[in-house]
């Protein structure tokens, strides 16, 4: 989203938004996409609410819808409370690429920070949408899901539990891609599915030779594990996910990156730890995952950091009544 905020207007051409079509089009049918589309459903309230407007209204709504019933109540209080009318929607739109997950942390300043004029801990808040959804490899060459199971969709800070409390390794994806995935699980676990992409995994690490830093492409995290040992003060209140042995064994390393035993340039697990020439807000992100992965204090602080994230970034450029 840039600077404009949110303007209802989607470039199709842009293969970024190719795995929006099946979602917004009532035409285009896709893989993982139902038969009901946002262009349906606005159609009854088009002479009402224009679709800039709908869009925001329609993405609180499911994210109110998914988050757990412990919590859906203060979601939907916070929504609604903070809405206002009047997006102007733009016919034609040429917005600036989106984060391109190639240059890692690098990508999520300029376009999170930069452009949005975002706080790190801001960018870390609203990257945890990332929760409900997942990569297709025919739209952008990643494949699988942030969070899967169960927690696929339920809107949950469950993204950055599976950030710090599982062990990560680099893997080339069906579409082509460099790419995180799960070194305590494979294949027929389902949990295999589950992946990282580099703007995602330097919130919470900063490893590798050469910056940009934690990018699966380069060559020196081949056979390295990402993970945070159980006692690392990084993970106190994080419920560990690791299940290379067994998931009763917590994060020791063989329980984590049992598929990939090598250590990872730039990152010490048994410890708070970031490295000298690390990105520079790497402190504060990993603080912000920390946080909100915490079992009991977790949903509430990142309601706390997202709700006026996202007022501002659906806000921004509009003058609402």
């Amino acid at each position: 989203m840039p600077k404009g905020g949110a303007d209802g207007c989607i470039d199709f051409q842009d293969p970024d938004n190719a795995g929006l079509k099946g979602c917004m089009l009532q035409a285009v049918t896709e893989r993982d996409s139902s038969d009901v589309s946002l262009e349906l459903m606005w159609q009854d309230f088009c002479s009402e609410v224009s679709i800039a407007d709908f869009f925001v209204i329609a993405a609180e709504a499911l994210m109110e819808a998914t988050a757990p019933s412990s919590s859906q109540a203060m979601w939907g209080q916070s929504f609604a409370n903070n809405f206002r009318f009047g997006r102007q929607t733009a016919f034609e739109c040429h917005p600036e690429e989106l984060p391109n997950p190639i240059n890692s942390c690098d990508a999520v300043e300029d376009v999170f920070m930069n452009r949005m004029n975002l706080t790190a801990t801001g960018a870390t808040a609203l990257m945890g949408v990332h929760t409900l959804g997942r990569a297709l490899p025919e739209n952008s060459g990643y494949d699988g899901f942030w969070v899967s199971q169960q927690h696929a969709r339920t809107f949950s800070p469950q993204y950055y539990g599976n950030m710090i409390a599982i062990g990560w390794r680099s893997a080339r994806s069906s579409g082509g891609k460099m790419q995180w995935i799960r070194a305590d699980v494979g294949p027929p676990n389902p949990l295999a599915g589950e992946m990282m992409l580099n703007t995602d995994m330097c919130l919470a690490f900063q490893t590798g030779d050469t910056p940009p830093w934690t990018r699966a492409e380069d060559t020196n995290h081949t056979n390295c594990c990402l993970w945070v040992e159980t006692n690392s003060a990084d993970l106190r209140g994080v419920t560990c996910h690791c299940q290379g042995q067994d998931i009763s064994r917590g994060c020791t390393h063989t329980n984590c990156c049992i598929r990939s035993m090598g250590a990872c340039r730039g990152n010490n697990p048994f410890r708070n730890f970031v490295r000298r020439d690390a990105w520079p807000h790497a402190r504060t992100t990993l603080q912000a995952v920390s946080r909100y992965a915490n079992e009991q204090s977790g949903t509430q602080a990142w309601h706390d950091d997202f709700i006026p994230v996202w007022k501002q970034t659906t806000e921004q450029g509009h003058e609402l009544c």
